[in-house]
């Protein structure tokens, strides 16, 4: 068993796992909210056409953007504004499907609705940030790990 925890294998692996996971979590989302016809007094979805292409392109849209986002190291300028741009078009990719959705709620709702989405939107940041230090954390063990690998393999 190797004395480091993390090595390259795993950073791909768990990448990987991110990018699989959030393309079909994006894809699922999108699909579900375009089938989503009526929600009061019973729930009604329509499944169509344009249901699977809002399922694929959720798909394909979030793994070329986490593919882009983890090979972000040696990035260019317009590199970087190629990764802002996509990232506002992935949030808008998950707010458009939302807000579609929310189109027959009733006036007397809405209050509701955006207390719900506000507390929504608060866990899913924390969640994120929650996320965010967690991969810097392991990336910080990985580039020890590799530095401590790269001291012993030298000899002095």
């Amino acid at each position: 068993m190797p004395d480091e925890p993390f090595n390259k294998s795993d950073d791909r692996l768990f990448f990987k796992v991110v990018q699989v996971a959030s393309a079909l979590g994006l894809g699922a989302m999108s699909a579900f909210f375009l089938a989503l016809k009526q929600v009061n007094p019973h729930v009604r979805f329509e499944f169509s056409l344009s249901v699977v292409l809002a399922f694929l392109g959720g798909v394909v849209f979030s793994w070329f953007f986490w593919r882009l986002a983890f090979n972000l190291d040696a990035a260019t300028h317009s590199r970087l504004r190629i990764f802002k741009g996509l990232g506002l078009l992935l949030a808008l990719g998950t707010a458009l499907p939302f807000g579609l959705a929310l189109r027959n709620v009733s006036n007397e709702r809405i209050s509701d609705v955006a207390v719900g989405t506000g507390l929504a939107i608060a866990v899913l940041s924390l969640v994120g940030i929650l996320l965010w230090r967690v991969g810097r954390f392991f990336e910080d063990a990985s580039k020890e790990a590799e530095e401590r690998q790269r001291q012993e393999s030298d000899p002095k």
